[in-house]
C-alpha cells in the first residue's frame, strides 16, 4: 500500500486527499515498516504539520527497537519539536542501541553535531 501511495505523492496527486489517506492509514498501523515513511512524507507535506508532529512524538514511545525509530527521531529533531525532551528520549535510546548502525549518526544529532 504504501509504495503505491509514495508514488502518487511523487507525481503529483491532490496532496489534501493523499494527505487524508496517508493520516488515516497510519491509525492503527504503527507498528508497519512503512509507517514511518508514510509519516514523514506527510510531515514533509506540511498538511496538519502539528497533530502530525504529535503523533510521531507518541509513535517513539515504546517502539524504541523499531528499525525506523531513529528515522522519526530524526525528522522530530529537524522540525524543532520540544528539544529538551526530544535529546532525552535520544540520549535512552543511545544508551540501548550501541551497537546499532543509526548509533553514530544519532549521537552526533542528539550532541547538536
Amino acid at each position: 500500500w504504501s509504495f503505491v501511495w509514495q508514488r502518487l505523492v511523487e507525481v503529483g496527486f491532490d496532496r489534501t486527499e493523499l494527505a487524508m489517506i496517508g493520516r488515516a492509514w497510519l491509525a492503527g498501523r504503527e507498528d508497519q515498516p512503512e509507517w514511518a515513511l508514510v509519516w514523514q512524507r506527510l510531515v514533509e507535506g506540511g498538511v496538519d504539520r502539528s497533530e502530525l508532529v504529535a503523533t510521531g512524538r507518541a509513535w517513539l514511545l515504546g517502539r524504541e527497537d523499531h528499525s525506523q525509530w531513529p528515522r522519526v527521531w530524526r525528522k522530530l529533531a529537524e522540525l524543532g519539536f520540544n528539544r529538551g525532551e526530544l535529546q532525552e528520549i535520544g540520549r535512552l535510546w543511545l544508551a540501548r542501541h550501541r551497537h546499532s548502525d543509526e548509533y553514530p549518526s544519532l549521537l552526533r544529532t542528539v550532541h547538536g553535531q
